[in-house]
């Protein structure tokens, strides 16, 4: 049985839904071992929750409660350590207590790195990101395989992994249907899913659009810290919509109906640098092109194979590229690149991945 491990949200994790989703068509059994931060209690069938109320993005104040966590993981794996064949540990805040148990009872080890922990929680102590880089090397080596969101983030690693496997972030797009919306407008349409963040460049986006409302117009879903000032801004502003949370499918319409997706991800935040969003593979599924930043990980796979565009972090940089002669035909053309890229990399990559790979690692543990 595989004990799949997440301080997160496990029951939305959509990388995490992945793996369940292939165990349970796979009648492979599973438990998930999770953090349950909301103020409800959570049950459900094959989960075993640690209830304790916490938010996220709380740094050294959530030191406590992760340290109860790795307690209760403990607790928990020992006393199914019968039952116990592989544990999934999602990211450093999982893989300590996993390796622990590891050692003393002689069980597989799956080292799943969704972010990398001193980036991505923006560690700036030196000795507290000394003491997690050497715990991060002592895991690696110690786990029997490794998987990154992306081949290059092996350039984040304190150390060679005994086995590394890539499995990128590609959502499961196989059941949508897009709905295409007929236009009302000669603008160019411009769109942005995901998290309201001053880290995403929206705040230029939202100047410029507001600013040239005879050319573009801004669509826009999502919650986060900008959500007031965008609310506010889409009462003044005829260009600019604002659609709040929504479903994922109809997110995808939104982004599937304009003719730019907004993929920025500001190098002040040094996890960005590698960031790996779903919103890439997302936008190549669609057949609609990224503007993206420059020096990033997204930026390069997109300049590389010319299925967006790629600029600068500066106000200017967004200006010059939105006045220049850009016509949406060339961006039709690079959306088409995208979608050729899909079909031939990467729309049945999770299912060879599984298939080939995870299946036999798993078939080999039983």
């Amino acid at each position: 049985m595989i004990f799949f491990i997440r301080s997160t949200d496990a029951l939305n994790d959509p990388r995490l839904q992945k793996y369940l989703g292939f165990t349970t068509s796979h009648n492979i059994g599973f438990r998930v071992v999770a953090w349950n931060r909301s103020s409800t209690a959570l049950v459900k069938e094959n989960y075993i929750f640690f209830n304790r109320s916490s938010r996220y993005g709380a740094g050294i104040k959530n030191l406590i409660g992760l340290m109860l966590f790795n307690l209760f993981i403990i607790r928990v794996l020992v006393r199914n350590r019968k039952e116990v064949d592989i544990i999934h540990a999602c990211d450093f805040d999982t893989i300590v207590p996993a390796m622990l148990f590891k050692k003393l009872f002689g069980k597989k080890l799956i080292y799943d790195i969704f972010d990398w922990y001193v980036d991505s929680r923006a560690v700036s102590n030196p000795l507290l990101k000394g003491i997690i880089l050497k715990m991060e090397t002592v895991c690696l080596k110690n786990a029997d395989a490794t998987i990154l969101c992306e081949e290059e983030r092996v350039n984040q690693l304190v150390v060679q992994p005994k086995t590394l496997w890539i499995l990128p972030n590609i959502p499961d797009l196989q059941s949508f249907e897009p709905q295409i919306q007929p236009r009302s407008s000669s603008k160019i349409c411009l769109s942005y899913v995901g998290i309201l963040s001053p880290e995403r460049g929206l705040e230029k986006v939202i100047r410029f659009v507001s600013t040239h409302p005879d050319h573009f117009e801004l669509h826009l879903a999502g919650m986060g810290q900008l959500q007031g000032e965008i609310v506010a801004l889409v009462k003044t502003a005829d260009n600019i919509f604002f659609y709040g949370e929504v479903p994922y499918q109809s997110g995808l319409n939104l982004m599937k109906n304009s003719d730019l997706i907004i993929a920025l991800y500001e190098k002040t935040n040094p996890n960005h640098i590698y960031a790996a969003p779903n919103k890439y593979y997302e936008g190549l599924f669609l057949g609609i092109p990224i503007l993206t930043t420059e020096d990033t990980l997204v930026g390069h796979k997109t300049a590389k194979h010319k299925t967006g565009f790629v600029i600068g972090e500066n106000y200017e940089d967004m200006e010059r590229f939105f006045q220049s002669s850009m016509s949406v035909s060339e961006m039709r053309e690079s959306g088409a690149r995208g979608f050729a890229l899909w079909k031939l990399k990467y729309s049945g990559y999770i299912r060879d991945f599984m298939t080939n790979i995870y299946s036999v690692f798993v078939s080999g543990s039983n």
